[in-house]
């Protein structure tokens, strides 16, 4: 899937079908400028196109800071001050 832009991110839905019970999973990735989080959800969609749906309306929620624990204020701060540490890895950063 291609990623969806919002408020400055992109989502990206990794959904997969999880074998033997056609059931797809909440599996994403919120990126910014050259980071990027993943995220996943134990909720599982009965089809493809409602799972992407499922991600990205969770990717949102996230974004707008409506879920409890998930932050992504370091993101932001790392992509505005650092330099990825293997730019030719996308997500990957230097840990102090």
């Amino acid at each position: 899937m291609t990623g969806v832009c919002y408020k400055g991110f992109t989502i990206t839905a990794r959904t997969f079908q999880l074998r033997g019970s056609g059931r797809w999973t909440l599996d994403l990735l919120i990126g910014h400028r050259q980071f990027l989080r993943a995220f996943s959800g134990a909720h599982t969609y009965n089809s493809e196109a409602a799972a992407v749906a499922g991600c990205v309306a969770f990717a949102r929620r996230i974004i707008d800071r409506n879920r409890p624990g998930c932050s992504l204020a370091d993101l932001v701060q790392d992509s505005a001050r650092r330099r990825p540490h293997a730019p030719g890895l996308p997500g990957t950063r230097r840990h102090y």
